[in-house]
């Protein structure tokens, strides 16, 4: 029987914050910075560890049009581990690739080039021990756009339930063959990026820009799986905990908000036939991400009560920092605003959330009669109504969006 030495980690997402105070050796946003140092202490643990394989479980990228900046930083560390000896399996997530069938993904280079050591995974398919270099049989299964199922089905269903359920039927017969035809007493594992049912989703569900892929949780609890190692959530945790196979997702590498405030990390596997084991790896020193919450209903006092609230200004130091403020518009009057960010001037970012509560009915614009509005627009009035930022309502409306056009697909559909 052969073991493996893996190291599992997934959405890295380097470019998700392009944006604020820039590093001043070299140029790139600090929240960038933060990504690469996560990224590098990935790669140096790999290297320590000597293993024999890392996989990558998708999303390289905040989005399928990374700057070539990004593309060099990203690819400057994947190309240390191929050097120093260690295979990379680079699997496409619904960040990398494009919607519309036939367009390239953002890891396409590494194919183009077929650089030696890097095995890219954007189509369902098998890689054997012979393709590996390393006595693994995988089995990849990288997101699925809509767009892409053509390319896997003899239909082209209408309902998003019938997407599923024959995508589903396909995938099952796809891991049944495999499955059937892989070498004896040779760890097997399956890397996807997917969701997969029980799984806890976070942020990354706003984030996401497609309809939800999702594996049936069957499929991946296959006992002939010796581990299977996910991506696309960016809460680590394993579905089938002290259970053959082990079903992981790594987590994202770093935050993305303030509502992540769980660790990051990666994971160490040990694979072998009927026996896996994993460790899970903390990433240190990340950055603090701090969320404060005052609701002030007095003008007296009315400015010291949010500094309590925010605390000492030392304790910002290089956080970033949301402030959610929730007054009356007497107390909105009252509030020293510049003091509040003065207070927080230390912090690398300080957003202010203000909430501002206001008795009177919500009222539309009297000359547009209401049915000419959309129930999105509708919507939208009300967040506005209640106080909300853009940063707030908008994945609220990105959501909502999808309800209705589901809903009027599968009304269109039973009528058909």
């Amino acid at each position: 029987m052969s073991r493996v030495r893996l190291l599992h980690f997934a959405d890295a997402h380097i470019d998700v914050a392009n944006y604020g105070r820039r590093d001043p050796e070299t140029g790139l946003p600090v929240r960038v910075m933060d990504f690469l140092r996560a990224l590098d202490f990935i790669i140096n643990t790999a290297l320590e560890e000597k293993v024999d394989l890392v996989l990558f479980a998708g999303d390289a990228f905040k989005d399928r049009h990374p700057t070539p900046t990004f593309q060099r930083e990203w690819a400057r560390r994947i190309l240390r581990l191929v050097r120093h000896g260690i295979p990379v399996v680079l699997l496409v997530g619904n960040h990398d690739v494009s919607p519309s069938w036939g367009r390239a993904h953002t890891l396409e280079l590494f194919r183009v080039f077929q650089v030696e050591g890097i095995h890219v995974v954007d189509r369902v398919s098998v890689l054997t021990p012979e393709d590996l270099g390393v006595p693994l049989y995988l089995i990849g299964i990288p997101w699925i756009h809509r767009s892409g199922l053509l390319a896997y089905l003899d239909i082209s269903p209408r309902d998003p339930r019938e997407w599923h359920e024959a995508l589903h039927v396909w995938l099952e017969e796809f891991v049944h063959r495999a499955l059937e035809e892989k070498p004896p007493n040779t760890p097997t594992v399956l890397l996807a990026h997917a969701m997969v049912p029980g799984a806890q989703a976070g942020w990354e569900r706003l984030f996401s820009l497609d309809f939800e892929f999702h594996l049936p949780g069957g499929l991946v609890r296959d006992p002939r799986l010796d581990y299977v190692a996910l991506g696309h959530v960016h809460k680590h945790q394993d579905l089938n905990p002290g259970q053959h196979p082990p079903v992981v997702y790594a987590g994202s590498i770093e935050r993305m908000s303030v509502d992540e405030d769980e660790e990051k990390g990666f994971l160490l596997v040990e694979v072998e036939p009927g026996g896996s084991t994993y460790r899970w790896v903390p990433i240190p020193h990340l950055r603090p991400f701090l969320q404060r919450w005052v609701r002030v209903e007095q003008p007296e006092g009315a400015t010291q009560q949010v500094l309590d609230a925010l605390g000492p200004p030392e304790d910002l130091t290089d956080a970033v920092v949301r402030l959610v403020v929730e007054c009356t518009p007497e107390v909105e009057r009252a509030l020293d605003w510049r003091a509040i960010y003065r207070h927080a001037e230390k912090a690398l970012e300080f957003r202010l959330v203000k909430r501002v509560q206001r008795e009177h009915r919500l009222r539309l614009p009297p000359d547009t009669p209401i049915a000419q509005y959309t129930p999105l627009e509708l919507l939208e009035f009300y967040w506005r109504h209640q106080g909300k930022t853009p940063e707030e309502f908008e994945p609220l409306q990105e959501l909502a969006r999808r309800i209705i056009e589901a809903v009027e697909g599968a009304q269109g559909h039973d009528s058909a």
